[in-house]
């Protein structure tokens, strides 16, 4: 079976099957067919905007993306959670080629000679102060400036 991403426009058999499986009120004139994950039933308008947003963004699930007229369609029940089973493929398929990318670049660094490795010896230009050193020198400007207000 393959994993195309699809939209289809349904006949008139399969519009009144379409109606018959979703409720009555529905107006399905397309299908949005997405391999194993499922499919989805409904206007072209709605159809045309999740076939142009997937093919971009979640293309890697699907071997091919392609509008056709006729498709045979075994069920025309729309699958309402479409979008929580291509998450966690995606999201495998992201973690894996993230640790295929961190595992490569470990082993070009611990592999490498380490001569380029530039190790800076100089302090930084500003230092930095913790918040009890401030509260410490704040409280004493104060205290001098206390000091001197009653000396005048």
């Amino acid at each position: 079976m393959s994993h195309d991403l699809i939209l289809v426009k349904l006949s008139d058999e399969q519009i009144t099957q379409a109606k018959n499986e979703n409720g009555k009120r529905t107006r399905p004139t397309h299908a949005l067919l997405c391999g194993k994950y499922g499919q989805l039933v409904g206007t072209f308008k709605q159809l045309q905007s999740r076939y142009q947003i997937w093919k971009d963004y979640v293309g890697v699930l699907f071997d091919a993306a392609y509008e056709s007229d006729s498709e045979h369609i075994k069920d025309l029940k729309s699958t309402h959670d479409i979008i929580g089973k291509m998450g966690v493929d995606l999201d495998n398929i992201r973690k894996s080629e993230l640790y295929d990318y961190q595992k490569k670049i470990f082993n070009d660094y611990s592999h490498s000679d380490k001569s380029n490795v530039y190790v800076c010896d100089q302090k930084p230009t500003r230092s930095r102060l913790s918040f009890k050193k401030l509260a410490a020198w704040f409280l004493l400007g104060t205290i001098i400036i206390l000091l001197i207000g009653e000396l005048f």
